[in-house]
């Protein structure tokens, strides 16, 4: 049965992000660069409520004076992956993601709107002259950037002031994104599904529309905006023919995890709801390592410990 909302008011955005971290943050400075007006929307009331923000051990760039980076980086990764990653995506990953580092944390943004951002103080080596790279978990070979051991902090507060300061990015608070606006269209007819324009009661008639929607093989969905709770109670609409779904994990839903409170898969569920495909769902990142404080939140023990040479043992030193 599709639910019916009662729209309060209508917002129109070249495009929507859904979620506040770093995939959000970058994804928007890019459009908005492009000169693209951007929505972001974080049902937090503090935007650096995310996952990204408590990362600890850094985040990979490239191994020095290493001409083979992108194929050690992408053996690494598959290795860490038993294999089953992606291939284009891991080779995407080793071939651009130094590039994307660099333009928006290194300070290699280029548009007239760049000057609102500094570089991420990472940490330098002892002379102060470049950039200090670690060694962590899988890698096997220096690469990854860091601040001290708070480098999600350093990071999203970087992002979170580029973003703030953007004169096209609207960013808004306490705002929580209800559903996908989905577009049903056929070669006679095109329908939304699950709004109600006129204010009007309705009484779902799920039979009809189950009907209508096995007789109707040549139909296709398509985004086309987003469903939200304004911050003063009001349901209203976001139009946007450009819709990203940023809104992390959903390790919350397990009795222990070091992912904060909000990662409860929202966005994902959301994205079902709209007859989108996902994959993949089984493979859940849990930090190996979290320290446990009876009737307290546990948190992540960076790996970056290990690959400095920590050894975990138990409570009889093994």
């Amino acid at each position: 049965m599709t639910t019916k909302y009662n729209i309060n008011n209508i917002n129109e955005t070249d495009l929507l992000v859904i979620g506040s971290g770093i995939a959000g943050c970058t994804a928007a400075l890019q459009a908005a660069d492009d000169h693209k007006q951007v929505m972001i929307l974080t049902s937090e009331n503090d935007p650096l409520n995310s996952n990204s923000y408590l990362a600890q051990g850094g985040i990979i760039y490239k191994a020095s004076n290493e001409p083979n980076e992108v194929n050690l980086l992408s053996s690494d990764i598959q290795r860490a992956g038993a294999q089953r990653s992606d291939k284009n995506a891991v080779k995407k990953l080793a071939s651009e993601g130094p590039q994307v580092v660099e333009t928006f944390l290194l300070g290699g943004r280029t548009s007239s709107y760049s000057k609102n951002q500094e570089p991420v103080p990472f940490d330098r080596t002892s002379d102060g002259q470049a950039l200090s790279l670690c060694l962590e978990a899988s890698h096997n070979r220096p690469r990854i950037l860091h601040w001290s051991d708070c480098t999600g902090k350093a990071i999203m507060e970087n992002l979170l002031v580029a973003v703030r300061n953007h004169p096209n990015i609207d960013l808004r608070c306490n705002t929580t994104a209800i559903d996908l606006l989905v577009e049903e269209s056929t070669h006679s007819e095109t329908s939304f599904n699950n709004l109600n324009p006129n204010n009007q009661d309705d009484e779902s008639n799920t039979e009809e529309e189950e009907d209508r929607s096995s007789s109707s093989s040549s139909s296709f969905s398509s985004c086309t905006g987003a469903i939200i709770l304004s911050q003063n109670g009001a349901i209203e609409l976001v139009k946007s023919d450009n819709v990203i779904l940023a809104t992390g994990g959903c390790g919350d839903v397990y009795a222990h995890t070091s992912n904060p409170a909000n990662a409860r898969g929202d966005g994902v569920a959301m994205a079902i709801r709209a007859g989108a495909k996902v994959k993949d769902m089984e493979y859940m990142q849990f930090h190996p390592t979290t320290l446990y404080m009876p009737g307290e939140r546990s948190f992540l023990l960076t790996e970056a410990l290990r690959g400095e040479g920590a050894l975990l043992r138990d409570p009889i030193s093994k």
